[in-house]
């Protein structure tokens, strides 16, 4: 979730449209005729060169007609528990509600996660170097997150093991065990979220700093009816059969939302018509506006009215 959704009129959600053959095929073993591609590399390596480290894939789940959202099930703790967390590019911190939430947490797919079953758990205090919010309530480290929808969510920060696939495996991982939800956090059926953005805390920033995997990721979404698969690190995209040689854009920063993937707008088209020679405009300027061109997963999808 982004916190300014519905308040810029001049920002775009832009998402990479490509028909490819299959959906990283091999990983995800879902097959669906028309896909979004993303591949979002963080690094600074400007020939995309890739090293030799690991890559693990998750199915993605939802829809925009079913859910209203497209969500990962993650293993996490010992023994492991599944969760289902959205996915979310324009967030940072990944949560799923505590134990201890009671009635302050909604009712949700999976049962809540009991840090004192897990045997890998471990506590984050205020002074802890993996306190990356900086928060503290009663000696622990603490994160809350708001949104432009009036929901919320707010708990404390501490680490446990997430199982991926080999070879990454089990790593551990910091994330936010829920206290209170509000409004549309509170009432979905998804567990939590998975912060995918560019900040210390972001699970692929975790990852990427402990050498797990290298530091990008890439998201493919089958269609508006759901599929696709979230793939955490970069693996060599040009050995896999059906996927169309990749170009590459590249990010801009904001020194007010440094954690937001934020690309720059030259032009779009529908059926070849450039939306800027119809609507009379230029669509850079328009959209280099407020926050930007801004790559978020957890979108709504506004409609253009035919000319």
């Amino acid at each position: 979730m982004i916190s300014y959704l519905g308040q810029l009129v001049a920002s775009l959600v832009l998402l990479l449209i490509l028909s490819l053959a299959d959906c990283y095929e091999a990983s995800s073993q879902h097959t669906v005729g028309k896909h979004i591609f993303v591949p979002l590399w963080r690094g600074s390596n400007s020939n995309h060169s890739r090293s030799l480290l690991a890559s693990a894939t998750l199915t993605v789940g939802g829809s925009i007609r079913e859910t209203g959202y497209f969500y990962a099930t993650i293993l996490l703790g010992t023994p492991a528990h599944p969760y289902d967390l959205i996915l979310d590019t324009g967030s940072t911190v990944t949560y799923i509600p505590c134990s201890d939430c009671g009635s302050s947490c909604g009712t949700h797919t999976d049962p809540y996660y009991d840090a004192d079953a897990s045997s890998t758990y471990s506590f984050i205090g205020c002074q802890d170097a993996k306190c990356y919010t900086h928060g503290c309530s009663t000696d622990s480290c603490y994160y809350t997150r708001s949104y432009a929808e009036h929901s919320s969510s707010a708990g404390r920060l501490l680490q446990d093991n997430i199982h991926l696939a080999s070879p990454v495996g089990s790593q551990p991982i910091v994330f936010g065990c829920e206290m209170r939800e509000t409004g549309e956090i509170y009432r979905q059926a998804a567990d939590g979220l998975m912060g995918l953005g560019q900040a210390a805390v972001s699970v692929v920033t975790q990852l990427a700093n402990s050498w797990a995997i290298d530091d990008g990721f890439a998201l493919c979404f089958g269609s508006v009816e759901g599929g696709g698969a979230l793939i955490l690190g970069l693996p060599d995209f040009s050995a896999m059969t059906g996927i169309p040689e990749l170009k590459y854009t590249s990010l801009t920063s904001s020194s007010r939302h440094p954690s937001y993937y934020i690309v720059t707008l030259e032009e779009a088209s529908v059926n070849g018509r450039t939306l800027s020679s119809q609507a009379g405009f230029s669509l850079r300027t328009t959209f280099a506006r407020g926050y930007g061109t801004v790559l978020d997963s957890d979108f709504q999808i506004d409609g253009v009215k035919p000319g």
